[in-house]
């Protein structure tokens, strides 16, 4: 019997090791972590709208419609190419199309532009230049709504040569048109609460110099229209969280985090908020280390 209180004792006292060091948990992080951020930085919010949080803020964020699952959100840092990421009929220009502006407060902060046809498919509501370089891919993110287009449209234009990409189709089924001035791939499509949407692309061009990003209703009735929210183009693949901007680039610093106070050799254990784990084994673990991630909305990090 004293050996069978001892057994378990011991194994109660490893278990209570492994678990003790909580560095980022669903409360928020723990005494031996350091965080900071150098800019403002936007998050989504458990009602599905984007909300602007101050430097150094560590951001819970409810995942890219607000539905959750909530995690903490850590993303290098990003800069929006688009000079006016908020869509208004005075940073915007209009090639055969009528633009209107409206009050919608969209996702929580986009006011929004109609974009009628006035009977071509390829009218437009075209964004400020946007420099480019050569082989170099882009994420291109559209926020949007619908109005009474089924379709649209993105074309993505070189101010010079005048060759173009196109990209667009019924809503929620977008196919490349043409990829004259390279290639376009849709890499992600969500929903809000409120009915606008995101469209995230990848674009890589085939030549460096100013292009616009122009979007229309995809219609040649005098009249359909779609309401344009918002335009991003950031360097990469992923598709950042919302970079505002007003008549110029803006970048959004990375989330950087640190162990503090430990040192040691640990197994560290990321959860992730779609419930994933990954697991780092015998990481020698010291003042400023942090893991890499797979993923960028955290539940927790800890270490065993």
């Amino acid at each position: 019997m004293i050996g069978i209180g001892i057994g378990v004792c011991a194994t109660a006292i490893r278990q209570r090791r492994r678990d003790a060091l909580v560095l980022l948990g669903p409360a928020g992080p723990g005494a031996n972590i350091t965080y900071s951020r150098a800019s403002v930085a936007t998050r989504i919010s458990a009602s599905g709208t984007i909300e602007l949080l101050g430097p150094d803020t560590l951001r819970r964020d409810w995942g890219p419609t607000g539905t959750g699952p909530d995690g903490w959100l850590f993303e290098p840092a990003a800069t929006n190419l688009v000079p006016d990421s908020a869509a208004t009929v005075a940073t915007l220009g209009a090639n055969f199309a009528t633009l209107t502006n409206l009050s919608l407060a969209a996702i929580g902060i986009f006011p929004g532009v109609l974009v009628a046809s006035n009977g071509f498919e390829y009218g437009r509501a075209n964004s400020s230049p946007v420099a480019v370089t050569s082989g170099t891919t882009y994420s291109v993110s559209v926020w949007y709504r619908p109005d009474s287009s089924p379709k649209a449209r993105i074309t993505i234009r070189d101010d010079v040569s005048g060759s173009q990409s196109v990209f667009g189709g019924p809503l929620g089924s977008f196919t490349q048109i043409s990829g004259a001035l390279g290639p376009i791939a849709q890499s992600g499509l969500v929903t809000f609460p409120d009915g606008s949407r995101r469209i995230d692309m990848t674009f890589t061009p085939n030549a460096t110099g100013n292009i616009r990003f122009g979007w229309g209703p995809y219609s040649s009735v005098a009249g359909e229209a779609t309401v344009l929210l918002g335009m991003q183009a950031t360097v990469g693949t992923t598709a950042s969280s919302y970079v505002e901007t007003t008549s110029t680039a803006a970048t959004r610093a990375a989330d950087v985090a640190g162990v503090k106070g430990i040192s040691g050799v640990h197994d560290v254990v990321v959860t992730y908020a779609d419930g994933s784990i990954d697991t780092h084994v015998g990481v020698a673990v010291s003042d400023g280390y942090w893991p890499a991630f797979s993923q960028n909305r955290i539940v927790s990090v800890s270490l065993r």
